[in-house]
């Protein structure tokens, strides 16, 4: 078991220490930004001295500006908080990587990071739990001496886009109520407690002051071995973060990939690339998919948004009424497309209406000052 003691942290191979249990800063698009803001300045209050970020997440500013207050008003030192952010798949490229870290750090307004990482492929960060214990793989981690660390601790939130809302309820699972209730804690702090005794780092977010604290209260108590053993004993390999929107694509008639979006400057020279949900033909998204894998510099992909207002409408009228298939986020993608639209039409008129236009064609175009545009 891992040395749990009063700087609730573990020592890296390098010599330097990780806190093992960090603040996840991750939030769902719908929930503000000032959310990020807040939590984060909670977390710190409580005693969180880990905080999990990324460049994806587009909240470090927020994050950043919490993490500042915190240091002016006495709070913590810098030195106090480990700061994980994580290089975004569009920035892979050698000359692209320092940049991206810069603009991280401009956005945080912070000197460093503790700990930069590739977001994908994503190092040894894995989904682990009671029912997806990870056995195998945190045994192999500790014969290297490798630390892993684990999201979705709690069983992850309930978003159809991500999870199979008919997979089972891990917090109600009555053997871990009844360990709960043994302990007089909660089901979430005994699922946190089980992971850090078994010298995994677990990364826990909220949006809420009371389950913060709670969850951080995973250093107040200890499992006994059979509590353990009947915990470990849970384990189905089951799986929350199917990424449901990216499986079985052969069963839809319609599919979103990843396309780019450039954003320039005033002197219309590309100062940061995004990647965006997009929607596309169903004859493109194995070929362009493959194409964005091999290669996501945003300069030279090709890939292609479907910007047909009738026919995407149509199609979601169609699997709103069960007749298609359509991947979950494609409400949300073409409510997206269909502000783009009316954007682009302003500021881009080489851009055709109601045609795929294609990234190589826009990129030899002029991009209007300041404008910020979707690269298909």
């Amino acid at each position: 078991m891992m040395d749990l003691n009063q700087s609730h942290s573990v020592k890296l191979n390098d010599g330097h220490f990780m806190p093992v249990l960090g603040f996840g800063t991750y939030a769902p698009e719908e929930i503000p930004k000032s959310k990020a803001f807040e939590s984060t300045k909670v977390a710190i209050d409580v005693g969180y001295r880990h905080i999990d970020a990324a460049h994806l997440y587009q909240n470090e500013e927020e994050v950043g500006k919490a993490i500042r207050e915190k240091i002016a008003d006495g709070t913590v030192k810098r030195k106090d908080i480990f700061y994980t952010t994580k290089l975004w798949a569009t920035f892979h490229r050698p000359e692209l990587v320092q940049p991206a870290l810069e603009r991280s750090l401009k956005k945080l307004q912070l000197d460093y990071v503790d700990l930069f990482l590739i977001h994908v492929p994503v190092a040894m960060k894995v989904e682990c739990h009671p029912y997806l214990n990870q056995s195998k793989l945190l045994e192999f981690c500790k014969s290297k001496d490798i630390v892993l660390v684990a999201y979705s601790a709690l069983g992850s939130h309930r978003d159809p886009k991500w999870v199979d809302v008919n997979s089972p309820h891990l917090l109600e699972d009555p053997i871990l109520k009844t360990i709960a209730k043994k302990h007089k804690r909660s089901p979430g702090q005994v699922a946190l407690r089980y992971l850090l005794q078994r010298g995994v780092v677990v990364l826990a977010k909220s949006f809420s002051e009371k389950r913060i604290k709670e969850n951080f209260q995973a250093f107040d108590f200890e499992l006994t071995p059979e509590d353990m053993k009947e915990i470990q004993s849970l384990n189905r390999n089951l799986r929350y973060g199917q990424i449901l929107f990216m499986t079985h694509l052969n069963e839809f008639q319609a599919v979103h990939l990843q396309e780019i979006c450039i954003i320039v400057d005033g002197n219309d020279q590309a100062i940061e690339a995004e990647t965006k949900r997009n929607c596309m033909p169903p004859e493109q998204e194995h070929q362009e998919g493959k194409n964005f894998t091999m290669n996501p510099d945003p300069r030279e992909v090709k890939s292609y948004c479907y910007l047909n207002r009738e026919e995407l409408k149509e199609l979601l009228d169609r699997g709103a009424q069960g007749q298609e298939k359509v991947t979950p986020w494609l409400g949300d993608i073409a409510e997206r497309l269909f502000k783009w639209w009316d954007h682009l039409q302003d500021v881009s008129p080489f851009v055709e209406p109601d045609k795929i236009y294609n990234s190589e064609k826009m990129w030899e175009n002029n991009v209007p000052n300041g404008a910020s545009q979707a690269y298909g």
